[in-house]
């Protein structure tokens, strides 16, 4: 199949109706701006579709010998764990009775060998799901799982996306596999950047590098709205961790651009509308730890009765606290401002700010707009990835865009300082 033969039953009888649904799904998570044929017809929007499908095709046999044979052929061993160590039980022993959001999914390269202390290490890379989505719909939603076998990691997708969470599951695995902790590296979308950006703040220390997507440029509070303390974001900036953000430019959270204030732009609800049709059974939004009913509605909007140019310093002043964070040179909020009058400076004007390199890289026909800053020490210390025309939703090249980030970084374990020393597999 390719283009829209994905999209409808008619042309996909087998998961037409799943791409139906998630298609309204994507109609109501961009800002009105995106171009919905352009994208689904494009090679890019095959990518999409391909992935997808996988997930469609999989997800509710998450542990079947066609999915497993499907990672053997990669290169890839598949675990799946449901509850926590048990004592003198082993890693993720199933434990009766414990919870939906206790489970969580291991990728490592088959010749792996389950010896800690193994001469070779593997980096290990956490994927952290986006809001209200089961690990099964996450995934495919990236090409991370498929990427282990050739480029050597090993890859945890949890479902408990806590900070704590990563924080022990960074233990409990080095327990079983040789982990190379010097690098450890944290990505995630939506809910998952959130989550991503609470490691951040939380355990810097045990972080080479960090790429959450579909998130603010610095955000202020967790996903469970606990707003992050002066002394978090100090630490942060003494413990510096490289980091990547990836959004679309049509994203209905607007994100984008970064000089201009805008209000969440809802798109109407659509019948049907759903990202995954399939209920994982025990999937209970009101159970979630992660997500809790009514406890994700303070945050922060540029002070009541301010005008267009107040918000937009308002929303430019988190730029530069990351700027602050990552330990790069402010960035001049007059020449940013200046960027919303001039639509024929394609990067500048969707980014709205500048970077110390800037590049417009074209991936599978969709323009990516990249803007580096860079420590003062020289060291690249942050990237910004705005996908043109493209929607709330994870890039289907996210996983190759982070890891050819994250793989740059290590955390050295003699001095704690960041090196930048490539992983090759």
């Amino acid at each position: 199949m390719k283009g829209l033969e994905y999209w409808s039953r008619e042309t996909n009888p087998e998961t037409g109706e799943k791409f139906e649904a998630w298609r309204k799904s994507l109609r109501e998570a961009q800002d009105g701006t995106m171009d919905e044929l352009r994208l689904l017809t494009s090679e890019y929007g095959d990518t999409m579709a391909q992935l997808a499908e996988l997930r469609f095709r999989f997800e509710e046999d998450t542990m079947g010998e066609e999915i497993l044979s499907f990672y053997k052929e990669l290169g890839v061993r598949k675990e799946f764990f449901t509850g926590h160590e048990a004592e003198g039980k082993g890693l993720g022993t199933v434990i009766e009775g414990e919870a939906f959001y206790d489970r969580w999914m291991l990728f490592t390269p088959i010749e792996a060998p389950e010896d800690p202390d193994a001469e070779r290490k593997y980096p290990l890379v956490f994927w952290n799901h986006g809001g209200g989505n089961a690990i099964e719909t996450d995934e495919f939603a990236t090409r991370f799982s498929q990427m282990v076998g050739k480029e050597k990691f090993i890859l945890v997708i949890l479902q408990d996306t806590r900070w704590q969470t990563i924080s022990s599951k960074i233990d409990e695995v080095a327990a079983r596999y040789p982990v190379d902790k010097e690098r450890i590296y944290v990505s995630g979308y939506s809910q998952g950047g959130q989550a991503t950006h609470s490691a951040l703040l939380r355990i810097p220390e045990k972080l080479a590098a960090a790429v959450p997507s579909g998130a603010e440029i610095f955000q202020q509070w967790d996903h469970l709205d606990i707003k992050y303390t002066v002394p978090e974001v100090l630490n942060l900036r003494r413990c510096f961790v490289p980091t990547m953000l990836i959004n679309g430019v049509s994203e209905f959270l607007a994100f984008l651009p970064v000089n201009h204030y805008r209000p969440v732009q809802f798109q109407p609800h659509e019948e049907g509308s759903a990202i995954s049709l399939y209920q994982v059974p025990g999937h209970d939004r009101d159970a979630d730890p992660t997500n809790p009913p009514g406890k994700r509605a303070d945050k922060p909007f540029p002070p009541e009765g301010a005008s267009e140019e107040e918000a937009d310093r308002w929303k430019l002043g988190r730029l530069n606290l990351r700027m602050f964070a990552q330990h790069c040179k402010e960035r001049d909020e007059e020449v940013c401002l200046g960027y919303r009058k001039t639509s024929e400076d394609v990067l500048h004007h969707k980014l709205g700010f500048y970077g110390d390199r800037e590049e417009t890289r074209v991936i599978g026909g969709v323009e990516h707009y990249i803007a580096d800053m860079f420590h003062e020490d020289g060291t690249l210390a942050f990237r910004y990835c705005g996908i043109d025309n493209y929607p709330h939703w994870h890039s289907p090249y996210l996983a190759e865009l982070a890891w050819e980030f994250m793989r740059m970084y290590r955390r050295d374990s003699a001095t704690g300082k960041i090196a930048v020393d490539r992983y090759e597999a």
